[in-house]
C-alpha cells in the first residue's frame, strides 16, 4: 500500500459533507466533525488595533505552556495513536509558527504577568483580502467573562487594518463555545468529517 511504501504511520483523509457519497473510508476510524465560518471582520471589529496586545518574544514560552494544556479535545488528543505529549507540543509549535512574521500573528490578554488567553493567525498569501485565524483559547481561570470574544474582536481589528474584508475560522462541531462565539461573526461556509487510519 502506497501509505506504508511513503513510511507513513497515520493518514488521515477529510471527506467534506458536500460530497457525494459521504462516507467513512474502508479502515479509517472517524475523528471530528470540522465546522468552518466566514466571519466578517467589520462587523466584529471594534475600535481601532491596540499595539499592546500583540505577543513580546518573552511571553511566548508562556503561550505555548497554555495552549500546551487547552487543547487536549481535538482529533489528534481523542486519537490514542498519537502520545500525549507529541499532540501537546504541536499546539505549541502552532503558537511559534504563527507568531513568526505574520499578521496578526498572536495576540494576548494578560493579567498582571499571567497570560489570560491568546489568539493566533495570519494573512492568506494568496488572497489578500482574507485572514484565517488558527487558535484562540482562554485559561480556564478566566472563562466566563467575555475574554474570547474580545480576542476575536482584537484579531478582526488587525485583520481589517491589514485589509482583509473576510475571515475564515475552523473548529469542531461539538466544541460549542467556540461555535457559539464565531456564529455571532458570521455562517458556517462548510462542514465536514476527519477520518484517520494508522498503518
Amino acid at each position: 500500500m502506497w501509505a506504508r511504501e511513503q513510511g507513513l504511520k497515520c493518514v488521515y483523509v477529510f471527506v467534506a459533507n458536500d460530497q457525494p457519497d459521504a462516507k467513512c473510508p474502508p479502515g479509517f476510524k472517524p475523528m471530528d466533525v470540522r465546522v468552518e465560518y466566514e466571519l466578517n471582520p467589520l462587523l466584529l471589529a471594534k475600535g481601532s488595533v491596540d499595539a499592546s496586545a500583540s505577543m513580546r518574544p518573552d511571553e511566548q514560552e508562556a503561550v505555548c505552556a497554555l495552549a500546551r494544556r487547552l487543547f487536549t479535545e481535538t482529533r489528534f488528543s481523542r486519537d490514542a495513536g498519537f502520545p500525549p505529549a507529541r499532540v501537546r507540543e504541536l499546539y505549541a509549535e502552532w503558537v511559534r509558527r504563527d507568531s513568526t512574521g505574520c499578521i496578526p500573528g498572536c495576540q494576548v490578554i494578560r493579567d498582571g504577568n499571567d497570560i489570560a488567553g491568546f489568539v493566533t493567525g495570519r494573512m492568506d498569501p494568496h488572497d489578500a483580502t482574507r485572514g484565517s485565524i488558527g487558535l484562540l483559547g482562554v485559561a480556564e481561570s478566566h472563562r466566563g467573562r467575555g475574554l474570547g470574544k474580545h480576542l476575536l474582536d482584537q484579531a478582526c481589528r488587525v485583520f481589517t487594518k491589514a485589509g482583509a474584508s473576510r475571515v475564515t475560522v475552523v473548529t469542531q462541531e461539538d466544541n460549542l463555545a467556540a461555535c457559539h462565539l464565531y456564529e455571532s461573526g458570521g455562517p458556517i461556509i462548510a462542514r465536514g468529517r476527519w477520518y484517520h487510519r494508522w498503518y
